[in-house]
C-alpha cells in the first residue's frame, strides 16, 4: 500500500543529506618492492560505508570465503598476470560506523615492467571504474543519467622501493577537472624511494542534460589527459647509475646535476635542435649549473638562450632565475617582469618573481605576486605558495587571508607540508612538525627536513626570535639538497641575519 497525502500531484524524491556518504568507497593499495625487479607485493585495503557496506554483509551470508578468494583473484589476474592471493582476505565490520573494511595481500610476478632505460609501476582506480563514461551527444535531446550518482571515491596507490637503489627528486603536482556533474583531481609525488599517487573523484548530479552533454564528455575525456595511471622510475633515480651513489644523498643531489649537465651538452653538440628546444635546452643546462654554483657558466646559457629568442618569456625567465641564484634581486625582478609583458604568466615565474621581491625587501609587491601564483598554481604548489605568502604577510605583520587559515585548519593533519602550514598559522608547534617529518626515513625525510627547518626558521624569525630562526636556515644549509628553493633561500636569510647579528 502507497500512502499518499491529499495535496500530492506527483512522485516526491526523497534525498538523504548524507547519500554521498552512505555510498562512499575508498581504495588504498600499497605495492612493496624487494629489489628493482618485476616482482612484488601488492596489498589492496577497500572501505565500503553505507549502503554499500550493508550489501556486503549480506553478500558474505549467501558467498563462501573460497567463492569470494577466487573471485578476488581472477579480478587481480586481469590487472596484472600471475597475480596469487596470499592468504585469505581479512575482514574488519564496524557496524558503530556502518564500514566494511576489507585487506588483501598479493603476490606479483609483474607488478613492475621496463621500457628503454624506465621502470614503471602501473596501477587503477578499480573502486572509479564505469562511474563516469561518454555517449554519442550528436543528436539527442533526452538528459544522460549518470547511475553512480550519489559517489564520492578515494583511491591512493603508493610504491615502495628499496632504499638502496631508487631514489627520486620530484615536486608534487596536482591537476583537477572541475565539472558542474563531477570533480576529479589527482595528486602524485616520488620522493626518495616512495611514490604515492591519490585519486579522489566526487559524482554531484544524477543526470546531464542534453544541452550540456557535448562540455560534460569534453570533460570526462580530459581526465585521461591528466591521469597517467603509472609510477614511472626514470634511470637518474636509480642510484647505481649515479656515479656518486656511495656519497650520501648530497653526493647523489651533485652527480645529478653534473650528469644533467653532461647529458644536455651532448644533446646541444648534436645541432638536433633548433628554436625553442634549443632554448629549453639551454635553460635546463642553466638551471644545473646556477643549482652546482657556477654561475659563469649558468649566466652564458641564459644569454645563448635570449639570443635565440630575445623575446621568449622561457629564456627571461630562465635569465631571472640565475640571477635569483646569484642574489640580483633587482635584475631578476626586471628580467620576470619582461616574460610577464611578454605572455610568460605561469604560476611559476609570479612566484619566482615574488621571492625575488621579497629578498630586495619590496614585501607588499611580493604578497600581491604570491597571491597571483596562488591563484594560478595547482593544488600542490599553491600549498608552497600558501606558505611563502604567509610569512610575508607576518613580517608585514599582516593576517593570514581567511581561505588560507581554514585551509591550515583543515589540513593539518594531512601529507606534507601541509602541517607547515597550520604551524605557521599557529595551529601546531614547530616540534610537532619536525617530529612528523623525522618519522619519514630516508631520502624522503632528506627532502621534507630540507623543507621543514626552513619553514620552523621563517617562523622564529616572524616571532622575532633571530638566533632560532638563524639556527634552523643553518640546518636547512647542511642538508645540502642543492636545487630546493628552501637551501637557496636559506642562504640568503643567513647572510642578511649575518649582517645584522
Amino acid at each position: 500500500m502507497l500512502v499518499i497525502a491529499p495535496d500530492t500531484a506527483g512522485p516526491t524524491a526523497i534525498a538523504s543529506p548524507n547519500a554521498a556518504e552512505l555510498t562512499q568507497n575508498d581504495v588504498v593499495e600499497t605495492a612493496t618492492f624487494a629489489k628493482l625487479a618485476p616482482e612484488g607485493k601488492l596489498e589492496v585495503r577497500q572501505v565500503w560505508n553505507g549502503v554499500m557496506a550493508e550489501g556486503l554483509r549480506v553478500a558474505r551470508n549467501f558467498v563462501s570465503m573460497e567463492q569470494m578468494k577466487q573471485s578476488v583473484a581472477h579480478t587481480m589476474e586481469l590487472r596484472y598476470s600471475g597475480a596469487v592471493l596470499n592468504g585469505d582476505p581479512q575482514f574488519d565490520d564496524d557496524r558503530v560506523n556502518n564500514t566494511v573494511t576489507v585487506t588483501m595481500l598479493f603476490d606479483v610476478p609483474n607488478l613492475a615492467g621496463t621500457k628503454d632505460d624506465a621502470w614503471f609501476v602501473r596501477f587503477t582506480p578499480t573502486n572509479m571504474r564505469g562511474a563516469l563514461s561518454v555517449t554519442p551527444t550528436v543528436g539527442r535531446r533526452t538528459p544522460l543519467a549518470i547511475p553512480s550518482f550519489p559517489l564520492r571515491a578515494k583511491y591512493s596507490f603508493e610504491a615502495r622501493f628499496p632504499a638502496e637503489t631508487v631514489s627520486a627528486v620530484r615536486d608534487p603536482q596536482s591537476s583537477t577537472v572541475d565539472s558542474p556533474y563531477f570533480n576529479y583531481s589527482i595528486t602524485s609525488t616520488f620522493r626518495g624511494n616512495i611514490a604515492k599517487t591519490a585519486v579522489d573523484l566526487e559524482i554531484r548530479q544524477d543526470e546531464v542534460p542534453a544541452a550540456d552533454l557535448a562540455k560534460f564528455t569534453q570533460d570526462v575525456r580530459s581526465i585521461n589527459e591528466v591521469s597517467l595511471g603509472a609510477i614511472i622510475i626514470g634511470r637518474g633515480d636509480i642510484l647505481s647509475n649515479v656515479a656518486a651513489a656511495g656519497g650520501g644523498f648530497a653526493a647523489t643531489i651533485q652527480a645529478r646535476l653534473q650528469e644533467s649537465v653532461d647529458k644536455t651538452t651532448e644533446t646541444i653538440k648534436s645541432g638536433k635542435l633548433t628554436g625553442g628546444d634549443l632554448i629549453e635546452a639551454y635553460c635546463w643546462r642553466s638551471n644545473a649549473y646556477g643549482h652546482l654554483g657556477k654561475m659563469e657558466e649558468a649566466l652564458q646559457d641564459t644569454a645563448e638562450a635570449l639570443k635565440i629568442g630575445p623575446n621568449s618569456p622561457q629564456a627571461l625567465s630562465c635569465r631571472g632565475y640565475v640571477q635569483l641564484l646569484g642574489g640580483d634581486f633587482d635584475k631578476a625582478i626586471a628580467s620576470y617582469s619582461k616574460a610577464i609583458t611578454l605572455g610568460g604568466t605561469s604560476a611559476e615565474t609570479f612566484r619566482i618573481r615574488a621571492m625575488a621581491k621579497f629578498y630586495a625587501g619590496r614585501l607588499d609587491e611580493a604578497a600581491e605576486d604570491f597571491r597571483k601564483a596562488g591563484e594560478r598554481g595547482d593544488k600542490e604548489s599553491r600549498l608552497y605558495t600558501d606558505l611563502w605568502l604567509s610569512w610575508t604577510l607576518q613580517r608585514l605583520n599582516k593576517p593570514l587571508p581567511d581561505e588560507i587559515a581554514t585551509r591550515a585548519k583543515t589540513e593539518a593533519a594531512g601529507e606534507w607540508p601541509r602541517p607547515a602550514l597550520a604551524m605557521l598559522a599557529g595551529m601546531l608547534t614547530p616540534d610537532a612538525v619536525l617530529d612528523g617529518v623525522r618519522a619519514k626515513t630516508g631520502d624522503e625525510q632528506a627532502m621534507a627536513l630540507t623543507e621543514a627547518y626552513f619553514f620552523v626558521g621563517q617562523l622564529y624569525y616572524a616571532r622575532g626570535d633571530k638566533d632560532k630562526a638563524r639556527e634552523f636556515f643553518d640546518k636547512t644549509r647542511q642538508m645540502q639538497v642543492l636545487p630546493y628553493l628552501e637551501h637557496i633561500a636559506a642562504g640568503f636569510e643567513l647572510q642578511h641575519l649575518g649582517a645584522v647579528k
